[in-house]
């Protein structure tokens, strides 16, 4: 297996945004009073600024948002979980595609919030006419205070290794300290590619599932999503590991090899398929048991 640490870093992607939503308490008693029910029985939200504009278009914080969930889809996508939140794996091979795509949501989302802080003022007006006596003015940050509610920010971490810990705490505790985190490291690398492994599973079963019956009917993403996966597997093998890679080839070869429309209209090339889609998930089962003894050893 190749050398994590130069194969492989970490990257943290933190984004904050304003929602411009708020629980309106008065409204919620009103509710509740209206119907005869507890207050606790349901809250009620309420958008605080125009969600379209007078052409029917989202408005930036609406633009903001979707482009949060695209940058974050595209963030989870190109990378392992290295912890269950914070840092996640980042291989060199996908390091260039990666933070070309990150630098683009980062310039757009920068106009967007800048076209948001311009327009902010007008928007806030218009919500007195359009939430009535909905209107709350303490919903409302400042011009300034709005505007620190957005960041996108993106740092490179090395991967935790035993040697670079240094501190004067004695030569025995450094050494027992510096194999903790390489054996910590070594699990975790472990547990972090069963992460791959499983959007394999997932994938798989879901070709058994749509291909089991002729009469089943599925979306052109069945195949959309294996090739997609296929692509991005060199990628997220971090560790040139050879189970991963014959996946991968496998997972072109035989789930791909057919159109949707041939999976449709072609019974060989189903049953095909959905053979070979058998046979991956009974692999798959046994890469991840041995994956998963290696990761608690």
């Amino acid at each position: 297996m190749q050398n994590i640490h130069s194969s492989a870093m970490l990257v943290d992607l933190r984004i904050s945004q304003w929602t411009a939503r708020k629980i309106d308490k008065k409204a919620t008693a009103e509710v509740a009073a209206t119907h005869g029910v507890a207050s606790s029985t349901g809250t009620y939200y309420k958008s605080v600024l125009p969600t379209t504009n007078t052409s029917g278009d989202k408005t930036a914080i609406e633009e903001i948002k979707k482009l949060v969930g695209e940058a974050r889809s595209y963030h989870y996508k190109l990378t392992l979980p290295w912890f269950d939140t914070g840092p996640r794996v980042l291989s060199n091979l996908g390091y260039i595609e990666y933070m070309q795509r990150m630098q683009e949501y980062t310039a757009a989302f920068d106009a967007l919030v800048n076209e948001f802080v311009q327009d902010y003022p007008f928007q806030r007006e218009e919500a007195k006419r359009r939430l009535g006596t909905l209107f709350n003015e303490d919903d409302y940050p400042t011009l300034e205070r709005v505007a620190d509610k957005f960041s996108f920010s993106l740092n490179v971490l090395p991967i935790p290794q035993g040697s670079d810990f240094r501190c004067d705490i004695g030569d025995d505790e450094v050494d027992r300290i510096r194999k903790d985190i390489e054996a910590s490291t070594r699990i975790t690398m472990q547990n972090s590619l069963l992460d791959a492994f499983s959007r394999v599973r997932d994938v798989t079963e879901a070709f058994v599932d749509r291909l089991q019956f002729e009469d089943t009917v599925f979306r052109d993403t069945l195949v959309g999503n294996a090739k997609e996966l296929s692509a991005i597997l060199p990628k997220l093998n971090f560790t040139g590991d050879p189970k991963l890679a014959m996946i991968c080839d496998e997972l072109d070869a035989r789930l791909c090899a057919y159109t949707p429309n041939e999976l449709r209209n072609n019974m060989q090339a189903r049953r095909e398929t959905y053979e070979a889609a058998l046979d991956m998930k009974k692999d798959l089962a046994a890469f991840f048991g041995s994956y998963q003894n290696g990761a608690s050893t």
